[in-house]
């Protein structure tokens, strides 16, 4: 195992801890998520031997590819989801923490009542400035947030 690796990842989690503290919070309720996005399998499995367990990508077919190194990860999904790739996303992954619009919304809440026991966890992704054309709910009023919190009302 790579001595760096596992010191580097300690001095993280010390910041997290003094950050954690500084706030007020538990440290333990403080999860470091290793994005994966450019990784090999052989740093996987480095970080898995290091103890780490969340791991993240941005992409659902390398994160496919990444899964099937360590299926025994925690896979999240950070980057845009289509509806096309969601079955995918949903078989995979414990969390998505890009969920930008109501169509995905529905389609990720009945996916996991078919294909899993537990719900899967989402966060919703805002957009500040809704003018940038980026995707997401708008932060601020309007019909679209009112429609998220309808639907939220909604979700298992």
């Amino acid at each position: 195992m790579n001595a760096r690796f596992v010191d580097r990842r300690a001095a993280i989690l010390d910041r997290i801890a003094a950050a954690a503290s500084r706030a007020g919070r538990d440290p333990a309720e403080v999860r470091l998520v290793a994005v994966a996005k450019t990784a090999g399998p052989a740093s996987l499995r480095e970080a898995w031997e290091a103890g780490h367990r969340h791991f993240a990508h941005n992409r659902v077919q390398p994160l496919m590819e990444h899964h099937e190194v360590l299926p025994e990860a925690n896979w999240h999904l950070i980057g845009p989801l289509q509806r096309n790739k969601a079955h995918k996303a949903v078989e995979r992954v414990c969390m998505i923490e890009t969920v930008a619009d109501l169509k995905l919304a529905s389609s990720l809440n009945r996916l996991a009542a078919e294909l899993r026991a537990p719900p899967l966890p989402v966060l919703l992704q805002l957009n500040l400035h809704p003018a940038d054309g980026r995707p997401g709910f708008p932060a601020a009023g309007g019909a679209a947030l009112d429609a998220l919190a309808a639907f939220a009302g909604q979700l298992q």
